[in-house]
């Protein structure tokens, strides 16, 4: 996680498997999305970019897995990590 530009925020104790899971802020540029999601929409992606510039928040975060070494792949969002990408969502807007 650090590798890639991030910086832990907390942990989460799963309450399912027991896992502690790890809540940390990533640069979007080192998240690549999962094969298996359905094909991007570029006008899903413009509308969802338009609404979370809308609200200046991103409300709902992306799942991201370490796969393949050090990869990280977003497990589900991947119109929300291409809208954050169109947004420039890559570094603090404070």
């Amino acid at each position: 996680m650090r590798a890639a530009g991030g910086a832990p925020i907390g942990a989460y104790h799963e309450p399912l498997g027991g896992r502690t899971l790890l809540l940390a802020s990533l640069p979007l540029n080192a998240v690549q999305p999962t094969p298996f999601q359905r094909d991007l929409s570029p006008a899903h992606t413009k509308r969802l970019a338009a609404k979370i510039d809308e609200t200046a928040a991103f409300l709902d975060p992306l799942i991201v897995v370490p796969r393949r070494g050090r990869a990280l792949v977003d497990a589900n969002g991947r119109h929300r990590l291409a809208a954050g990408k169109v947004l420039g969502l890559n570094r603090s807007r404070r």
